[in-house]
């Protein structure tokens, strides 16, 4: 195992801490390149990790970003800040800040700016999705959502407009804290309310153990997807948890490893 690992590694360049933004406490505003070596104009993903909006850093992801970027991917993972430092909008906005970033400064690192896929887990699926479907965020930065050529959402949360019925008392006062207290207010930062016939081709992917709430969510999104002629796909691996799908990007040779670079091989050019 460790000969792989050396291996992959020896064949990826890492580039540590870039700051993308005006740096916050933690480091949020940062970001990590991993790049193939003697990549020229590789596709580029964006990998945008989960947490539960409260929880989660860039480098706890460095083993799923190396064994993509071995595939000759030029991957991209930012931090971006959390609750209770902000919310949801202030979440997504770094996301975009990030994604900016990516397409003025990826092509030193062997990445074409015009080949970038999106993908997250969890709550970066959400992320992911808003930023990709919804132009004011990455507009407020001076690019055009066009340079998204996909999302690869993983087990995500993509509409936040009623709680579900079992969250507690403390959660639903978090919730309304981090995305608004009133429908009206969610229904604004709800990936799935910007759909449209124009939205970047997105395959929706979720497990099958511990994983319904993503599940349902995903096929909530899929048919909104579909029912305005957008691109969609949607794939699930039924032995696999919440947390066993992001753990098995990492690993070569999974359906969640195959999904990822199946999509960016089909749209990331």
């Amino acid at each position: 195992m460790h000969a792989t690992i050396f291996a992959l590694l020896a064949a990826v360049n890492v580039v540590k801490d870039v700051a993308y933004g005006v740096d916050v406490a933690g480091g949020k505003h940062r970001l990590d390149v991993y790049a193939p070596m003697g990549a020229r104009a590789a596709p580029v993903l964006m990998f945008v990790y989960g947490g539960g909006f409260v929880q989660g850093d860039r480098r706890d992801y460095n083993g799923l970003a190396v064994a993509i970027a071995a595939t000759g991917i030029v991957v991209v993972v930012p931090s971006y800040r959390l609750f209770p430092q902000t919310d949801a909008r202030g979440a997504a906005s770094d996301v975009a800040a990030a994604i900016a970033w990516t397409v003025k400064h990826v092509a030193r690192y062997g990445g074409n700016p015009n080949s970038v896929v999106l993908s997250g887990h969890s709550s970066g699926a959400y992320l992911a999705t808003l930023v990709g479907y919804d132009p004011e965020f990455l507009s407020a930065d001076g690019i055009s959502v066009k340079v998204i050529r996909g999302i690869a959402g993983f087990s995500g949360v993509y509409d936040m407009r009623d709680f579900a019925p079992d969250s507690s008392a403390a959660d639903i006062q978090i919730l309304q804290r981090f995305f608004g207290a009133t429908r009206e207010a969610r229904t604004a930062i709800s990936p799935i309310t910007y759909v449209s016939r124009a939205s970047p081709p997105t395959v929706l992917f979720c497990g099958g153990i511990y994983d319904a709430s993503a599940c349902a969510q995903r096929d909530q999104l899929f048919a909104a997807l579909v029912g305005v002629g957008a691109t969609v796909e949607m794939d699930s691996d039924p032995s696999a948890t919440h947390i066993g799908v992001v753990a098995n990007l990492s690993r070569n040779g999974t359906q969640e490893q195959r999904s990822l670079l199946d999509f960016v091989a089909k749209y990331g050019h």
